[in-house]
């Protein structure tokens, strides 16, 4: 349980130029202008953070090795050098894909491997990867195979929003945003509900680690 602080006026206006006003404000409005209860709530929401961070990042690598499966399985183990890859990629991911490259290669010289370049590029581009004009390059290739789990009604538009809304929940997270307010255990839900796709195994034993109702239920008092 986060234990009670408080602090002089002085530190506090010290604590609220670091973090800027407008920051803290989202939780002063909550926290009916007391500002040792604004403050107690920016540390619980931080905590809240904490709690989505391991599912997000189970849930993220899940995702993206799901999307490798039929990129390898059409474009072989240096699908990042193959033309047959980069010439289906739009100018923006085909700049990402040659800058994960050199990036990897400065890195890891000869030894350089798909799964350098893989954990190098960033969550947006797998989410491309499960667009509309993937369809027939990816999806019927054995990509709707990675989501075995999912509803028998599942397309690929279906697992695409829920690879982008687990694109914003990282976001959020990773950008310290204020989601105390916004239905974290939702956001848990939607998170959860895409590991299952991939792996139920892996979602079960993401489920034993999960402490967020149990922080959600410290919410700071007056």
């Amino acid at each position: 349980m986060q234990p009670l602080f408080s602090c002089i006026p002085s530190v506090y206006a010290e604590i609220e130029g670091a973090l800027t006003q407008v920051r803290i404000s989202r939780y002063l409005a909550a926290a009916k202008n007391d500002k040792q209860l604004a403050l107690r709530l920016y540390v619980w929401n931080a905590r809240l953070c904490e709690c989505l961070y391991l599912p997000v990042q189970f849930t993220e690598v899940a995702v993206r090795n799901a999307v490798m499966r039929p990129v390898l399985r059409r474009f072989k183990a240096d699908w990042f050098e193959r033309p047959a890859f980069q010439n289906i990629l739009p100018p923006r991911l085909a700049e990402e894909l040659s800058t994960a490259v050199a990036k990897e290669r400065r890195r890891h010289g000869l030894s350089l491997t798909g799964g350098h370049v893989v954990s190098a590029l960033s969550l947006g581009f797998w989410v491309a990867l499960l667009g509309v004009s993937y369809e027939n390059h990816l999806w019927h290739n054995g990509m709707a195979d990675s989501f075995p789990n999912a509803r028998n009604s599942a397309d690929r538009e279906t697992i695409y929003l829920c690879v982008e809304e687990l694109r914003k929940v990282r976001n959020e997270i990773m950008h310290h945003a204020a989601i105390f307010d916004r239905g974290p255990k939702g956001k848990l839900a939607t998170v959860m509900d895409l590991l299952g796709m991939v792996s139920v195994e892996t979602r079960d034993y993401v489920a034993r680690l999960d402490t967020l109702s149990q922080v959600i239920n410290e919410r700071p008092r007056c």
